[in-house]
């Protein structure tokens, strides 16, 4: 029953189709590290064709007037999108066709990297101190190599402000909405436990390996003095890799008091925990 009910495969374990060893191998053989964070190139199909880059403005300023409508009759989104970076996830639409292709028909899914759900959420209930947090825009901290940069333009307006002339810009980050960036990602975050794996202790390093669902983490451990430290270690080896873990919840308020204020996740930031309050973890109460 537990097998078939509660299974834990590890992705590493899952047999990978040919298209998946290529990526691994391909991402094992190009990733670097450079000024703070791990660099990938896009992970383009073989014999793709070549996106048709130079031709497709006119769709993209179509896409964008969509947008500026919608805007200029929403202002709280207006400066959501302008103003407040962060209150608004801004997902790029990889897959809109110019001639019956898209940016995602030419990328390669990649390998499934995610930790089973049912393995974090199991060893997450192990103990009885409980800690959550998840990386700061977890895509974003996946560098792109510099020559893939031009499949990734877009139109923004200068400084945000609409009745301006919009302009050519580059993202140099892996994407929302792009097909590989979820496989890219899980990739780097493992690649910098792997990469620090002598300078950290094991709980720290296997956390990093096997406690992350996507960019959400949820760990338990027995004592509140373990968990304390534990916090420092695992903030300390993302860091020292590009990953900033915020938003941390804790079901024990001597552990809370313990990360800075601008960390944790808002509902706990005035550290008003009591027996009634109630937190999501990977969707479960």
């Amino acid at each position: 029953m537990w097998k078939t009910d509660f299974q834990d495969t590890n992705a590493d374990a899952m047999p990978l189709s040919r298209e998946d060893r290529y990526v691994l191998d391909e991402m094992k053989t190009s990733v670097q590290f450079k000024q703070g964070h791990y660099e990938l190139p896009l992970p383009w199909r073989p014999n793709a064709q070549p996106l048709r880059c130079n031709r497709n403005r006119d769709m993209a300023l179509n896409r964008l007037g969509s947008l500026e409508r919608r805007l200029r009759r929403d202002a709280v989104l207006r400066d959501a999108y302008t103003k407040t970076p962060g209150k608004v996830r801004v997902i790029f639409d990889c897959a809109a066709k110019y001639r019956d292709q898209s940016l995602n028909d030419t990328l390669l899914q990649g390998p499934d990297l995610t930790n089973s759900l049912v393995g974090v959420l199991s060893r997450f209930w192990m103990e009885k101190i409980a800690l959550v947090a998840d990386v700061e825009a977890m895509f974003h901290q996946i560098r792109v190599k510099p020559t893939d940069c031009d499949a990734l333009r877009f139109l923004w307006w200068p400084d945000g402000d609409v009745p301006k002339k919009p302009t050519a810009h580059r993202m140099l980050v892996h994407l929302f909405g792009a097909t590989s960036s979820p496989s890219c990602a899980s990739f780097c975050l493992k690649q910098a436990a792997d990469d620090l794996r002598s300078e950290f202790p094991n709980e720290v390093v296997e956390t990093v390996e096997k406690n992350f669902y996507v960019d959400d983490c949820s760990k338990s451990v027995s004592t509140e003095a373990e968990a304390v430290q534990f916090v420092k270690g695992i903030c300390a080896l993302l860091k020292k890799k590009g990953f900033r873990l915020a938003k941390w919840l804790s079901n024990s308020e001597r552990v809370l008091a313990s990360i800075d204020e601008e960390e944790r996740a808002k509902s706990v930031k005035e550290l008003d925990v009591d027996g009634s309050s109630c937190e999501r973890v990977l969707g479960v109460r």
